[in-house]
């Protein structure tokens, strides 16, 4: 009985570790034809083109590593969880790579003050920010953003500033 119990455990440990959210270039093709997903793309090769211009080979390689793992995984897993609070895949993939592009700003930030002048900032700094500009995007679209909002603890009156 107490094996049985093990590997019912194992498997409800292991299995949804093992199941692959990874997006399908078709999926992506139809995510891109939303506007505020396109928009969110858009935003974040702009970001992407201009940030690793004065970085050192070693730095280079550290943010193209990471990003290459978010595309690989970590982008699907955020929108996956987004996706378990109700929040459409749309939308979720979104929120998702405006955060990214938060993100990439946080390496950008930290590079630039490596030399002491401001403290490095954590991985999640512009977290909240990026949310609100996924949300105006998504908004922008004439979706009703209150419920996404209220999911993802925004203030909506925050998203005019």
């Amino acid at each position: 009985m107490h094996k049985i119990l093990a590997l019912a455990l194992m498997l409800l440990v292991l299995l949804p570790a093992a199941k692959g959210y990874a997006l399908s270039d078709s999926e992506y093709r139809v995510l891109m034809k939303a506007p505020q997903f396109r928009k969110a793309e858009e935003e974040l090769a702009r970001y992407w083109n201009g940030l690793c211009d004065n970085m050192s080979k070693e730095d280079k390689k550290f943010v193209l590593e990471s990003q290459r793992k978010w595309i690989r995984t970590g982008r699907d897993a955020e929108a996956h969880e987004l996706q378990s609070l109700g929040i459409s895949k749309v939308n979720a993939y979104t929120i998702a790579t405006f955060r990214q592009i938060g993100l990439l700003m946080v390496h950008s930030f930290n590079y630039i003050n490596e030399i002491g002048k401001e403290s490095p900032r954590a991985d999640d700094y512009y977290s909240y920010e990026m949310t609100k500009e996924a949300l105006k995007a998504i908004e922008e679209t004439g979706e009703d953003v209150r419920l996404l909002a209220k999911k993802l603890e925004i203030e909506l009156d925050e998203l005019d500033n």
